[in-house]
């Protein structure tokens, strides 16, 4: 198989005019063969080698679900992946499976030429046969570059899937619950503080004498701060900042400093604040300058650990 595939893509490659003895593409054949058989693995597992006897006896007859699963697969179609995540969730029956073999079982399925609306009931007949639930659901959410690379060429639609299998297609409650546990959203582990035109006055200009006056400048900081498991179950989170200390050492820091350019502070700043707060904090920092004697802004400058698309 794979002498052939290689072959296939050596009789493709010269059908489109490229070189392949050429230095960067001469492995191309070989390299895309590889790959191919990376993304059909599938083919050749079997369930009863994935679960490997991974099935323990439980008492528990309540939803179990494992979400986010990451798949990739081809479209059979055209031979081009569609990229996205599967929901399980299934009712146990006096056993329950390891959670990785859940994934696992995803994946062999997965790794082959596939539809996403025949993947769902692949999935979920074979939990069904591993452990004889009581019930089971699948959701799969995908993105398809057979639509988003040619065609129709739409690149924010997104396939949604289902396959509800005993409780969970006969059960209108079973069926609520599995969807909404699957929008229950877990609280952040982190929490921003934002400072907003904090102003603080600096020793700036490329010469002695504009230096010699200290200039208003305006800071925009926003600040990302991890937070413990028991500060995530406080009321208040953002009660764990201090802001007096924080603006206390902004202008600490800032006092008698000179700098030629706006961008050195800047810099300055950043350092000095991923100092001050540790590195596991993440920030982004904006700072606007006026022009003397009017209220206008004729320079802004950011650096930063994310985007404002982020914040």
């Amino acid at each position: 198989m794979v002498e052939c595939l290689t072959q296939a893509y050596t009789k493709m490659l010269a059908t489109l005019e490229e070189n392949i003895n050429f230095s960067t593409s001469k492995d191309t054949p070989t390299r895309a063969t590889k790959a191919f058989c990376h993304l059909t693995q599938g083919y050749k597992l079997q369930l009863e080698d994935i679960v490997n006897g991974a099935l323990f006896p439980t008492t528990n007859n309540d939803l179990i679900i494992v979400k986010d699963i990451e798949l990739i697969s081809l479209c059979e179609h055209h031979l081009l992946p569609f990229i996205g995540k599967c929901h399980v969730g299934y009712i146990p029956n006096g056993k329950i499976l390891g959670l990785s073999k859940i994934a696992r079982i995803v994946d062999m399925f997965a790794r082959r030429l596939q539809l996403q609306e025949n993947l769902n009931q692949q999935i979920a007949k074979a939990i069904l046969e591993v452990t004889n639930a009581i019930g089971v659901g699948i959701i799969i959410e995908a993105k398809h570059l057979c639509m988003m690379a040619r065609g129709i060429k739409k690149q924010n639609a997104t396939v949604k899937t289902s396959s509800m299998l005993g409780s969970f297609k006969n059960d209108d409650g079973v069926q609520k619950k599995f969807f909404r546990l699957l929008e229950t959203k877990t609280k952040p582990t982190f929490t921003q503080l934002k400072l907003k035109n904090f102003k603080f006055d600096i020793n700036l200009g490329c010469s002695t004498q504009e230096r010699a006056t200290p200039q208003p400048v305006f800071l925009d900081l926003i600040i990302r701060f991890p937070i413990s498991p028991e500060a995530i179950n406080s009321d208040n989170l953002e009660e764990t900042i201090c802001y007096e200390k924080l603006t206390k050492a902004i202008s600490k820091f800032c006092q008698n400093k000179e700098f030629h350019l706006i961008e050195y502070l800047v810099k300055q700043l950043y350092d000095f604040l991923k100092d001050y707060l540790k590195n596991e904090t993440k920030i982004l920092l904006h700072i606007k300058k006026t022009k003397p004697l009017e209220d206008l802004e004729f320079g802004i400058f950011t650096i930063g650990d994310f985007s404002e698309e982020n914040v």
